[in-house]
């Protein structure tokens, strides 16, 4: 049976590469056994349009460290795309193509997305297949009239034959423009168990270390905390390195110890070995989890990130960026009800799928 992923995943963003990683994992493998090809996606964020840009930035400042991780990152990123079979959309062998799959990650946002090409084909407009099933989906933030005022989301919903999404606030956005029954579904990256990711893995660094993994920086306070936690637990800070005007606008990496590129394989080593986790990300939460590290999720206002905290009975790792940090960070973690309500989710989310590829 051949299978069309339709995902997000080329923006050099560990995360997303993961979670299309993990979904062709999930599905050509046993009990499945499907052919999988991903409906090729360009992103800006993987391009020579962002990456000289970047690199000149970077040469400017005399910022040598974040060029040289710049190139290393696009680099190793060419690399990951080569797990994909990507073909064109315009090149999709449609006759061959037995279902679609849209998702996951948050390809239902419409602020996210300026071309309309890009943002319609995750809904699975014009995808002529035998059948379209959604799998975990997110509309990130996005608002109800955004997708009640567009003809084209609603009309393409209506030719998707099983919908599951990734969180709460996405099924309330989807149920009033569908007939179809709404599942919540975990991300891909949470069907998958630690061992799995073993592929990714390269040889730890022998220091200990608290890891940082951060898209808007933190407060004077916090950093002031975790420099003190640094000095008590004898750890240095290693911190991903995002973009250089991130860099420049948080300051961040003033109190890191190494700035290290976010690729797959930097991503999968430095949060199976950290020590402990200071993130504000859907998948930093997720790896924290799947690792079972000491970890904060910094408060964003972010539905999917708050949301999958609370699912998993870890809304008390969810901290303000202020004074109490570190406590909360320091505070061991009883996994046991996390991981019962894991594993519930995980078996409904292959049911799921199962029998939307049965149908």
């Amino acid at each position: 049976m051949n299978i069309c992923i339709v995902t997000k995943y080329s923006g050099e963003n560990p995360g997303s590469a993961m979670q299309a990683w993990a979904l062709q994992q999930i599905l050509s493998k046993s009990p499945y056994n499907h052919d999988v090809i991903f409906c090729k996606h360009i992103s800006v964020h993987h391009s020579l349009r962002r990456l000289v840009p970047n690199l000149m930035i970077g040469i400017l400042r005399l910022s040598f460290t974040v060029v040289s991780a710049i190139i290393k990152n696009n680099l190793v990123f060419n690399k990951m795309y080569c797990y994909f079979n990507e073909i064109p959309a315009g090149s999709l062998p449609i006759d061959s193509i037995d279902y679609y799959v849209l998702g996951s990650d948050t390809i239902w946002s419409l602020g996210e997305t300026k071309s309309n090409s890009d943002k319609y084909i995750f809904f699975g407009y014009q995808l002529k297949g035998k059948k379209i099933i959604s799998y975990a989906p997110s509309a990130g933030n996005a608002k109800t009239e955004d997708l009640l005022r567009n003809g084209i989301i609603r009309g393409s919903l209506d030719h998707i034959n099983s919908i599951s999404v990734r969180d709460e606030h996405t099924r309330d956005l989807i149920k009033p423009l569908t007939d179809n029954d709404v599942t919540i579904a975990c991300d891909p990256t949470l069907l998958l168990k630690a061992d799995d990711y073993k592929h990714f893995e390269k040889e730890p660094q022998n220091e200990k270390y608290i890891l940082i993994y951060l898209f808007k920086g933190l407060s004077e306070s916090a950093r002031s905390e975790l420099q003190d936690l640094k000095k008590r637990t004898d750890r240095k800070i290693v911190c991903f390195v995002t973009s250089v005007k991130k860099i420049s606008m948080t300051r961040l990496y003033g109190m890191a110890d190494d700035a290290v590129s976010k690729d797959p394989w930097n991503f999968i080593t430095l949060f199976k070995h950290a020590d402990y986790i200071v993130t504000d990300t859907f998948h930093g939460s997720i790896f924290s989890i799947i690792f079972k590290k000491q970890f904060v999720s910094v408060q964003r206002g972010k539905n999917k990130v708050n949301e999958l905290l609370k699912r998993l009975r870890l809304s008390s790792r969810l901290v303000e960026d202020s004074e109490g940090l570190i406590p909360t960070l320091e505070k061991p973690i009883d996994w046991v009800e996390p991981e019962r309500v894991l594993t519930e989710l995980r078996k409904k989310s292959l049911e799921y799928l199962e029998n939307a590829l049965k149908k």
